[in-house]
C-alpha cells in the first residue's frame, strides 16, 4: 500500500526483514529468501525516504509487539515462534528482546538431519525442510501428491490424503522435539506460536505437543504455556511500527 505522508511527518519508518539483522547498524547480513549479504538496509532507505529507519529481524519486531501489545505484555521470559515460508523465533529474556551479538534466533536452521535436503541457507537437513510450508509441499509431491502450494497439501489433509497427513503431522513431530529443546535450554513461561503455517492446526499441533511432552525435561515442560495466534499482513506491520514506537518513547540511558 502507498500512503500519502510527508517524510517530515514521521518519526521513523521500521522494517522487519527475514533473516540475520544486526540493528544496531541497520544491516541485514544474510537474507537467504533475498539472496543478500551485508546490506545497508537502513541507511539506503533513510538515503531515498529523507527520515530514520529501524530495521530489525522480522520476528524479533513481531515479538516485540507482543511484549508491548499484545500477549507477552505480563510475561518476563517468553518465545515467538513462526511457522511461515520459514521458521523463525524471537526472543525475551529477562524483559529484554535477545538479539545475540549480531542477530540470532534462527530456528529454522537447527540441524534435524545432516544427510538431509539442502536449505536456502546453504546447510542439509535444517528444521525449516520438514516444517516451513513450501518444504511441507515439496516433500508431499516427492511422496507423489499433486499439491502445489499449502493450500493444497491442507485440503488434502482435510480429504483424509495419508500422504498429506503424514507430512503435517512429521512436520508437527519435529518442531516439538525443537520446542522441547527450546523449553529445557530457555525455561520460558510462554511459547506463543504464530503464522501463516498454523492453519494446518489440527494436524501438526497434537503431534508437535506430543513430541514436546515427551523430550521436555522433568517439570520444565509443565511451567509453559502455548498459545497460538494466526497471524495476518497487519501483525507484520505491527511489528514494523513497535520498534519505531519503542525506540522513540525509550528513556536515554544515562552516562
Amino acid at each position: 500500500k502507498t500512503v500519502d505522508v510527508a517524510p517530515e511527518r514521521l518519526i521513523g519508518i521500521g522494517v522487519g526483514l527475514a533473516g540475520v539483522i544486526d540493528s544496531t547498524v541497520g544491516v541485514c547480513r544474510v537474507s537467504p529468501h533475498n539472496g543478500w549479504r551485508d546490506v545497508p538496509f537502513a541507511q539506503l532507505l533513510e538515503d531515498r525516504l529523507g527520515c530514520l529507519v529501524y530495521l530489525d529481524n522480522n520476528v524479533n519486531s513481531l515479538t516485540l509487539m507482543e511484549q508491548l501489545y499484545g500477549a507477552g505484555q505480563h510475561a518476563r521470559d517468553f518465545l515467538v515462534v513462526t511457522i511461515g515460508r520459514g521458521i523463525g523465533m524471537g526472543i525475551v529474556a529477562n524483559g529484554q528482546v535477545y538479539r545475540g551479538a549480531s542477530g540470532g534466533g534462527e530456528l529454522g536452521h537447527i540441524v534435524i538431519e545432516p544427510d538431509g535436503f539442502l536449505c536456502n541457507c546453504g546447510n542439509q537437513g535444517c528444521l525449516e525442510t520438514f516444517v516451513a510450508e513450501p518444504w511441507q509441499v515439496k516433500r508431499a509431491q516427492l511422496k507423489g501428491l499433486k499439491v502445489e502450494a499449502p493450500e493444497d497439501l491442507l485440503a488434502a489433509a482435510h480429504a483424509g490424503h495419508p500422504v498429506a497427513i503424514n507430512v503435517l503431522e512429521r512436520a508437527g513431530q519435529l518442531l516439538g522435539q525443537a520446542m522441547a529443546n527450546l523449553v529445557n535450554l530457555f525455561n520460558p513461561e510462554l511459547i506463543i506460536i504464530s503464522g501463516e503455517g498454523v492453519r494446518a492446526g489440527e494436524f501438526i499441533f497434537p503431534a508437535m505437543h506430543a513430541a514436546m511432552h515427551r523430550h521436555t525435561f522433568s517439570q520444565l515442560g509443565d511451567d509453559v504455556s502455548i498459545r497460538i495466534e494466526p497471524l495476518s499482513d497487519d501483525a507484520w506491520a505491527r511489528g514494523a511500527a513497535s520498534l519505531v514506537l519503542n525506540k522513540f518513547f525509550s528513556v536515554p540511558e544515562l552516562e
